[in-house]
């Protein structure tokens, strides 16, 4: 169901290297979150004898694997789950979240935001952790933001890099969309932080 978010291309594009250097062609499909829509695809795609599956998602989270999809090789992407006999393939969310925050150190921030989601999902989590391992005791609450997944969200709720205060406050992200959100009051002359304003966000 990612194949037509903004950020799929390379999950799709690196699929169907692999798939080319075994032989094998890629078929996509996207069911846009409908169940309905996604039975029907899977149905229809073992109906042509494909060999396996590639059940992808927009970011790391916990599914449940379709019913259809029972006795079919599976492997998951961007997804896991408890049930046995599947693989998966995630990102490393506590290590994205520990080098997002130490590209900011580097860059002289001392006062880091993270903005995030409210929903409990393996990204926002490991993400979090990472975070607040590499600040430790430094971390500030008042800078940990939950809004939504896109750039509405992070100028709603980004850190409030326009209270005028002396320090470098900047943005971790869980996503692409709320950092760039974050950074519209500075582009609309709102932000009166001093120095350089800085955001690292996560497509995955």
């Amino acid at each position: 169901m990612i194949a037509s978010t903004p950020h799929a291309g390379e999950v799709i594009s690196g699929a169907q290297e692999v798939a080319a250097e075994h032989g094998s062609v890629l078929v996509v499909l996207d069911s846009r979150g409908d169940a309905g829509s996604e039975e029907l695809q899977i149905r229809t795609l073992l109906s042509h004898r494909v060999d396996g599956f590639v059940y992808a998602r927009m970011f790391h989270q916990d599914v449940e694997v379709p019913a259809g999809l029972a006795g079919a090789r599976v492997v998951l992407a961007n997804a896991s789950t408890g049930r046995a006999g599947v693989s998966w393939v995630v990102p490393d969310e506590h290590g994205i979240g520990v080098t997002a925050t130490q590209h900011l150190l580097d860059h002289g921030h001392r006062r880091i935001a993270f903005c995030t989601i409210g929903d409990a999902v393996p990204a926002a989590v490991g993400r979090e952790r990472g975070y607040r391992e590499r600040l430790g005791a430094a971390v500030d609450e008042s800078l940990v933001v939950r809004t939504s997944a896109d750039a509405r969200g992070g100028a709603r709720r980004g850190p409030p890099c326009s209270t005028g205060t002396t320090g470098r406050p900047r943005c971790s992200a869980s996503t692409t969309r709320s950092p760039w959100g974050c950074t519209r009051p500075r582009r609309s002359g709102g932000c009166r932080c001093r120095g350089t304003c800085r955001s690292w966000g996560s497509t995955t």
